[in-house]
């Protein structure tokens, strides 16, 4: 192949247009009147009434005297005619090449799975309903996994608050807040300015774990290993 010819990583790109608070999203100009023509014979041509496509100012945008600008960080969504602007990122499905990597400055919600190889970077907190394979995820607040994580390669999750799911696998966790793990935590790190806590039933086994407030859990390690 060659070397200088332009790549494309499709994992960079995004459907989700994500806007900064005070960023013009519309445009007004004001409105020109238009001349009449004429034709080969010099007779007067009329000049049409031309009516371009407006917008108004929905949720999270306000009006200045010559644009529409964002009034919060978020996602735009145009509604007819109506633009708006969404604090919470709501993915429906799977995060993929249909998606792309998620950067988004607010919470973010994802109803599907994460697929290997794709970033999840929230300003928010991160839900997630299902089990995901963890390559990098960064939330700046809680992140809560209806399911567990399976990291893959060097995979690296960061929460700026509490951390919970039911499984953690092959990761590199470090959260300032609590992290909650109801089944098990297997061949990973984990990092907490707070506890670590698998509860009555949730085990440790083949794990480093660095907690400023200790650990509770039913079983650390096995008798053919250490913890």
């Amino acid at each position: 192949p060659d070397a200088d010819a332009i790549r494309v990583d499709y994992r960079e790109l995004s459907p989700f247009v994500v806007v900064k608070k005070d960023q013009a999203l519309a445009l007004f100009h004001p409105r020109k009147s238009g001349r009449p023509g004429k034709d080969v014979r010099g007779a007067e041509i009329p000049m049409p009434v031309r009516r371009p496509e407006s917008a108004e100012p929905g949720q999270n945008t306000r009006r200045r005297e010559d644009a529409i600008v964002a009034a919060r960080d978020g996602r735009l969504v145009e509604n007819g005619k109506e633009l708006m602007v969404e604090e919470v990122l709501a993915v429906k499905g799977t995060v993929g090449y249909k998606t792309g990597h998620i950067v988004f400055p607010g919470d973010v919600i994802i109803d599907g799975s994460v697929a290997d190889g794709f970033k999840v970077y929230s300003g928010g907190s991160i839900i997630a309903k299902q089990t995901f394979d963890a390559t990098d995820v960064i939330a700046k607040k809680d992140m809560l996994i209806a399911g567990g994580v399976i990291g893959r390669g060097r995979a690296s999750i960061k929460a700026g608050g509490g951390f919970k799911a039911e499984f953690v696998q092959n990761c590199r966790l470090a959260a300032r807040g609590s992290v909650s793990i109801s089944a098990a935590a297997v061949n990973s790190t984990i990092y907490t300015l707070d506890k670590l806590d698998l509860g009555d039933k949730g085990r440790i086994v083949g794990c480093e774990v660095y907690a400023v407030h200790g650990v509770r859990a039913a079983g650390i390690g096995t008798e053919g290993g250490k913890s």
